[in-house]
């Protein structure tokens, strides 16, 4: 019977004219195997607003969803070709991240049945015969059910693309910070040590390099907190650590520059515990400063003496450099030493019963591992036996140094730096011109300093000469050929410009060179002039720009010519800035006490 109905728009008087506005449903998919049935609610829908899609059969459903894909469906469960069940399981599945609202159509009322509506898939159903009112109801109520999930799934994709972007400038933030806080000489033979952060960025820092004179300088810092914030320091710390010791300045005057810079920097309740000190490996000794951290152990293999380094100075960056008087500790290495250092998220990890690690257990860790090969490894399995499943929440970092391997490896080049003594004196010169492709693939300032240390005489003035040359050098190649400005370094992120800007001038710098020029002139057999001249083809430097006396400059930049001033005999610019000469006097060094 029902295929003597004509499918035709049939207008219902009793249907009632109210409506509400829905925007989010615009197409409904009819799916029913009775021409009568689709007739009469293509009119409904019709006569409420909506525009109707006609399906025969479950089979058909899926191709006309595919094809017009409608905002909600009303299926009839019982079909030819394919039933509704069917239908709404392939539908949900093919389209599982969007909500399509479906109501199933049913003459039965049996509890069961309905249920079973639901089970498969169905967001409600329907019982024949129609009525307009309820059908209405259902479908604005599932109409505002599929706004707020439209809602919810555009929210949570926004928030899951910023999560990635989130992600990719922290992965994008991390590789700068790891280049800027580089591995220096961590990876040295003495050197054993491990880093675990918490999150992404960490608030522990490690740092080590060795002076121009061979001594090696070592910082272990923590920043308060840990993750992003913490790491804000790190970058002008590194820079000022990393500068200062290849200028073979002391830990003592390091640490004076750091607190400077941190205590302008840094926000109020954010500080840098440190232990850092420096190993003179002629003498033997090394000089701690410690800040707010745990204690720094000497641990003597052969008798297995531990001895502890207690902090005895405030944090850094708290006080301002005019209130802040830093307190310095001496010690005689021994052979068979071993300094440790640590930040306090090592010690104070809690196992899953509530205890803390504390520094008993640690220092019977390194008893028991003296004799290990590798001791951090062998500590650190400790302390994650003791940790078990108990979740990380600070920054753990952990390093050894082997005093004697940290001797023998100085040994060889000691013994030669003695042979240089009973050198005589001599006039010499040589130049060294680089062109542009030669400035960007190499530092020649350790090829310099190789030479110049082969006279005698001048090795016991190392320091002093390489912070002259690495200070011309720098003038000229910075400012004279990249046209750089030091007060960018003024801030955290200008510390990152301005190297950002280094490395793109000078991946793109074309036709230009600097020349080098020594002369050596005897004055007798124990003393001598050396002269340092350094041309460059850039823009020259500011000659007439004021220079602060060293006294009244507490910025990290500025400060070069006048300190090289403080070292040489005399110090002159011609007249556009392009060529420096200095002259450095050299003789006989008196030891201090």
């Amino acid at each position: 019977m029902a295929e003597i109905y004509q499918e035709e728009e049939i207008y219902l008087s009793e249907v009632d004219s109210t409506k509400e506005v829905i925007l989010d449903v615009e197409t409904i998919l009819i799916v029913d195997d009775d021409a009568v049935n689709r007739t009469l609610l293509k009119a409904m829908l019709k006569k409420e607003g909506f525009t109707p899609i006609l399906a025969k059969n479950g089979e058909e459903a899926v191709s006309k969803f595919e094809s017009e894909h409608p905002q909600m469906i009303l299926m009839d469960v019982q079909m030819p070709v394919m039933n509704g069940f069917e239908a709404t399981k392939i539908i949900k599945e093919k389209f599982k991240d969007e909500f399509i609202p479906i109501i199933f159509l049913t003459g039965v009322t049996d509890e069961s049945e309905l249920a079973r509506c639901l089970d498969y898939g169905g967001d409600d159903f329907l019982t024949k015969p129609y009525n307009n009112m309820i059908l209405r109801s259902k479908i604005n109520a599932l109409s505002r059910l599929r706004r707020v999930q439209l809602e919810l799934t555009e929210k949570n994709q926004k928030l899951a693309n910023h999560q990635e972007q989130l992600y990719q400038e922290q992965q994008i933030a991390k590789k700068v910070y790891q280049n800027i806080v580089h591995a220096g000489t961590l990876n040295s033979p003495y050197i054993s040590y491990n880093i675990s952060p918490s999150a992404i960025f960490n608030g522990d820092m490690l740092l080590a390099a060795s002076t121009p004179t061979g001594n090696l300088n070592v910082l272990l810092g923590d920043f308060t907190g840990h993750g992003l914030p913490a790491t804000i320091g790190t970058m002008p710390v590194s820079d000022i650590f990393y500068s200062m010791t290849r200028n073979g300045c002391s830990i003592p005057d390091i640490i004076s520059e750091v607190n400077i810079k941190l205590n302008r920097i840094l926000p109020t309740g954010l500080f840098f515990a440190v232990c850092a000190y420096e190993i003179d490996v002629a003498d033997q000794v090394m000089k701690v400063f410690c800040a707010g951290i745990p204690d720094a152990i000497i641990v003597n293999s052969s008798c297995g003496k531990i001895t502890h380094i207690k902090a005895n100075n405030l944090p850094l960056g708290i006080l301002p450099d005019k209130s802040y008087s830093p307190k310095f500790q001496k010690f005689k290495l021994q052979s068979g030493d071993r300094i440790y250092s640590y930040s306090d998220g090592l010690v104070e990890c809690f196992n899953p019963e509530g205890d803390q690690y504390g520094e008993e257990r640690l220092d019977k860790a390194i008893s028991d591992v003296i004799w290990e090969e590798n001791r951090v490894k062998a500590i650190l399995e400790d302390l994650d036996k003791f940790r078990g499943d108990a979740e990380q929440y600070d920054d753990m970092t952990l390093l050894e140094v082997d005093v004697d391997l940290l001797f023998k490896h100085t040994e060889v080049r000691k013994s030669e730096e003695d042979d240089r003594s009973t050198k005589p004196a001599g006039a010499w010169d040589f130049s060294l011109h680089l062109s542009a492709e030669s400035l960007k693939n190499n530092d020649p300032l350790p090829l310099f300093m190789n030479i110049l240390m082969e006279v005698q005489g001048l090795y016991d003035h190392r320091e002093k000469i390489f912070t002259v040359l690495s200070e011309l050098y720098s003038n000229s190649m910075d400012h004279g050929l990249l046209e750089l400005d030091s007060a960018l370094k003024q801030t955290p992120d200008g510390f990152m410009e301005y190297y950002t800007l280094r490395e793109e001038r000078l991946a793109k710098l074309e036709d230009h060179s600097i020349c080098v020029e020594f002369i050596n002139t005897p004055v007798d057999a124990d003393s001598g002039e050396l002269m340092i001249r350094i041309k460059d083809s850039g823009i020259g430097f500011d000659v007439n720009q004021k220079q602060k006396e060293l006294s009244q400059n507490i910025n990290k930049s500025g400060r070069g010519i006048k300190l090289v001033e403080t070292f040489c005999k005399s110090l002159s610019y011609n007249e556009d800035g392009t060529q420096v000469e200095a002259v450095y006097s050299w003789g006989p060094v008196e030891e201090e006490d």
